[in-house]
Order: C-alpha cells, then structure tokens, then sequence
C-alpha cells in the first residue's frame, strides 16, 4: 500500500496568510497610534513631554560677518544633527530693550527631514517639503536678523539668563540644553566684568547678584558659542570662563561646551 506524502501547501499558505493579517495589523496599529499622538501647530506633541533647546542671541554687540556666517552654519548644520525627534528649538534674540519679556524669534519642534520617514506611513518627499518651508526656512529668516544688531552701551547677561530660565517654552522636565551666543562679558552700570574682579563668591554677596542665585536651570546642558574681538580678548580669561562654569553650576546646570567665534 502506497502511502500519500502530506502537502505542505496549506500550513505554508495558512502561514503565509497570517503573516500579511499581522503585517497587516501592524501598519493600521502604527498609523492608529500616530494619529493618536496629537501636535500643535509647531509640530510639538501636545502631551507636552519633548526634549527642548533654547537659543540666546545677545544681541547688545554687532556682530562681524564671519561671525554671523559661523554662527548660521553652526545653528544650521550641527545643532540640526544633534536634535532629537519632535524637539522645541526657540531662539530668543535679547537687548536690554527686552529683557523680561524675551523676544522670540523662532519656535518650532523639529519635523525631521526625508531621512527621518517612516516609509510604511509617510512620504518621505513631503517630509523633507515640511522640514524646508516650516523648519529650515524660518530658522534662516531669525539668523538674518543677526545682520541687524548694533552695539549697545551695556550688556545684562545675567539678564537675559534669567529671562529665558523663566520662558514657558524652556519650562520643562525633558532633558533641556542652552545654547548662549554671546562675549559673555556682563555689563551694566551694578556689575560689570570690564572693572570687577572675576569672583563668584564676591558677586554672591552683592546686593545686585541675589535674585540671579535663584535661577533654575536644573540639569541644562550649556554651550557658550563665545564671540570674540580683539577689544575683548584681555578680559575673555580662563579665569572668565571658570566664573561662568562655578555660576551655571549654581543653577543646576553644566557648561559642556565652550566654542570661541572671531
């Protein structure tokens, strides 16, 4: 008696069927759960829970062209690469015409660009289209107004720190980095770093000092892209950067970076 081999056919094509159901499945549950996370006009999760960067302009000093130049690619091409998915960018242009209410210049999460699609859910052409006009092309129109700033009798650093650690957008638990584009050279008529000595404990017991030792900027990471002329080399020490290192220490935060710009 001649015994019929088994087909293999129906598990094979039972398997097969199963596996485009689950495929199948997993695509609708994706999208499903994109449309469920929700994001505002600025492309920022409404949940509210988003990594966040700020950017402060100190806008007291013109700058040269180089320096604008270095600046643009800096904030152009790396901070770019270094942000993460739906991340708030916001760059606060600061004078000593605004202070307390910080002048926004620009306040976007990043979209991504074509490399960052999901191709099972999106066009990556419409993406990059998103990341041009909504991202990149707003952040380029803020840089221009580098081009603008004129130089101011004083300089409120502390200021304009203050100011954006107090800013709605930068409030947050997320992990948060402060990008300050500045000489870093305080000045104003209480304290200036032209004719004082260099000592955070001194400055502490100023009258003038006490409300910027209240400053929250628990776990910031700092980078000080530190503009430099050649009026200001004798007073941009080492010693100038340990004081601004010891003080955002104070604050909770760390300076990790420290980039000088000519």
């Amino acid at each position: 008696m001649v015994r019929r081999k088994k087909s293999r056919a129906g598990p094979i094509i039972s398997l097969f069927i199963a596996g485009i159901f689950l495929a199948g499945a997993g695509i609708i549950a994706i999208r499903q759960g994109w449309k469920e996370q929700q994001f505002d006009e600025d492309f920022c999760p409404r949940n509210g829970i988003y990594p966040r960067t700020a950017i402060l302009i100190d806008a007291s000093d013109q700058l040269s062209t180089n320096q604008q130049k270095t600046i643009s690619e800096y904030l152009r091409n790396q901070l770019r690469h270094d942000l993460l998915p739906r991340e708030w960018i916001g760059i606060f242009l600061l004078n000593n015409y605004n202070i307390v209410l910080p002048k926004k210049e620009f306040s976007v999460c990043y979209p991504g660009d074509a490399s960052s699609a999901n191709p099972l859910i999106e066009n990556p052409a419409t993406r990059e289209q998103i990341f041009q006009t909504k991202f990149l092309a707003p952040l380029d129109n803020a840089l221009i107004k580098l081009a603008t700033t004129s130089t101011q009798e004083t300089s409120p650093i502390f200021e304009m720190i203050e100011a954006v650690s107090l800013a709605h957008d930068f409030d947050s638990t997320q992990p948060r980095r402060l990008v300050i584009v500045s000489d870093m050279l305080h000045n104003v008529t209480d304290y200036s770093h032209y004719d004082q000595r260099l000592d955070l404990d001194t400055f502490r017991q100023t009258a003038y000092a006490q409300r910027f030792f209240n400053v929250s900027l628990t776990d910031v990471d700092v980078t000080i892209l530190y503009l430099q002329r050649a009026a200001t080399l004798p007073f941009q020490t080492t010693g100038h950067i340990k004081f601004w290192q010891d003080y955002f220490a104070t604050t909770g935060a760390k300076l990790v970076r420290v980039e000088p710009i000519r």
